[in-house]
């Protein structure tokens, strides 16, 4: 009688636990995400010729999530020029050692012209983020001698979240596949 309270306690932790062990996981491409839409600043909707796009992780991107799952947290994978340059984005005093990555996906971006400007990206994730959550984007482009990271302003409402990628970095993605990771903290 005993053996068997304690087997039955024990599966019910066990069933209780379980979906907390992946509640930090990042999820993948065909976890439930959707690239919902997308504006511009100050040119209105993205334009026909500009497309944003998940893609299946790549080998290099399983690589550079395995390394960062690696870490102790998802923070110190990074350089510090780049937690530097993440901290600039979130409120003064943000414990960076607190963010914790959710989402980690490949993106694709075509079409580009160089007057296409600076837009605001429009994800559906699997997790769901509460509004006003702190949140910062970290875009991942593959060079010669690694990844080059570039941090970006990312805010949610109503459980979109909305990349703001910048001229600069839409012109560096174009034609290419690339990495973005969201980092959410409390």
């Amino acid at each position: 009688m005993n053996k068997k309270l304690v087997c039955l306690v024990l599966a019910v932790v066990m069933l209780c636990a379980a979906p907390m062990a992946f509640a930090n996981s990042p999820q993948s491409p065909d976890a439930k995400t959707t690239v919902k839409s997308s504006s511009g600043s100050g040119s209105g909707t993205l334009p026909d010729t500009l497309a944003v796009t998940l893609v299946p992780l790549s080998a290099s991107a399983e690589a550079v999530l395995a390394a960062i799952g690696g870490s102790s947290n998802a923070i110190d994978y990074f350089d510090a020029a780049m937690q530097s340059a993440v901290a600039a984005l979130l409120p003064a005093g943000f414990d960076l050692n607190s963010l914790v990555m959710n989402e980690f996906q490949s993106l694709a971006v075509s079409g580009f012209q160089t007057d296409s400007g600076d837009y605001g990206v429009s994800f559906t994730f699997a997790t769901a983020y509460p509004n006003g959550a702190i949140l910062v984007a970290l875009v991942g482009i593959e060079s010669g001698s690694g990844v080059v990271w570039t941090p970006l302003k990312a805010e949610v409402f109503n459980g979109v979240v909305t990349v703001y990628f910048t001229q600069q970095v839409l012109a560096a993605l174009s034609g290419r596949t690339a990495m973005l990771a969201i980092l959410s903290g409390n």
